[in-house]
């Protein structure tokens, strides 16, 4: 599955890959430029940091298997993670790109795109041991793959895209511990506990007001089987305070 996830899976695992449809809310001072602006580095979230999220991100999808896996197109495609599960990181698959969700109404949504991840239970050039070399080599794997993914951006309800292709949106996790099932989704592995640490290019989307909201990311490709991809979300925020 190595080699899958090197081609058309790398495009697969962007936690939140979502498509341009109309804001609900959308007002006289709702322009393109403020829709942009909600789409920041993935720094800081309600209480845990984007390194932190992207290591829950990790430890969750790791430790399915195929068959319940989103990365698989199965299973539940909306990841909760952070404080009492009120962040949302919703997964797509290659063939599954359109997900609906719910979201808490003014809680940000953490949009993880293109990433890679080295362990102590996958076989070279993705296992490492302690979290110095886990790091190291997550990093320089999600590096290798500059050439192949030239251009991912996000837009949130028809705003401005905002490429997130860029060393700014880079997060690179602490290290983490997962249990690899006997058919991991990454193959080679080995199953049972692993420590790992995960690098990705990921946003912060900041809190939507109540109503439907559409998130897309779109990917272009160089040098693989696809040329582009477009995942969408189709989120519902309920709740909150609206803002």
């Amino acid at each position: 599955m190595r080699c899958l996830r090197r081609t058309v899976l790398l495009t697969a695992l962007i936690a939140v890959c979502v498509a341009p449809i109309a804001n609900a809310d959308s007002g006289p001072g709702d322009d393109q430029s403020a829709r942009a602006s909600r789409v920041t580095p993935a720094t800081s979230f309600d209480g845990s940091t984007g390194p932190e999220l992207l290591a829950e991100w990790f430890s969750q999808l790791l430790a399915l298997p195929p068959a319940v896996n989103p990365i698989a197109d199965s299973g539940d495609g909306c990841l909760r993670l952070g404080r009492n599960g009120r962040i949302l990181a919703p997964v797509n698959g290659f063939n599954r790109t359109t997900i609906a969700c719910t979201v808490e109404a003014s809680r940000p949504v953490f949009i993880v795109a293109t990433d890679a991840d080295c362990s102590t239970a996958e076989e070279e050039p993705f296992h490492a041991e302690g979290a110095a070399a886990q790091a190291a080599c997550a990093l320089q794997q999600l590096q290798l793959l500059v050439p192949n993914v030239p251009s991912i951006t996000v837009a949130v309800d028809g705003g401005a895209p905002v490429e997130i292709r860029d060393e700014a949106f880079v997060v690179v996790s602490p290290q983490g511990q997962t249990v690899f099932p006997d058919d991991a989704i990454f193959e080679p592995s080995a199953g049972g506990p692993a420590t790992f640490a995960g690098a990705a290019w990921a946003a912060k989307v900041h809190g939507l007001s109540r109503g439907p909201h559409t998130i897309v990311v779109h990917y272009t490709f160089a040098g693989i089987a696809i040329d582009e991809l477009t995942a969408t979300f189709n989120l519902d925020a309920v709740g909150g305070h609206g803002g």
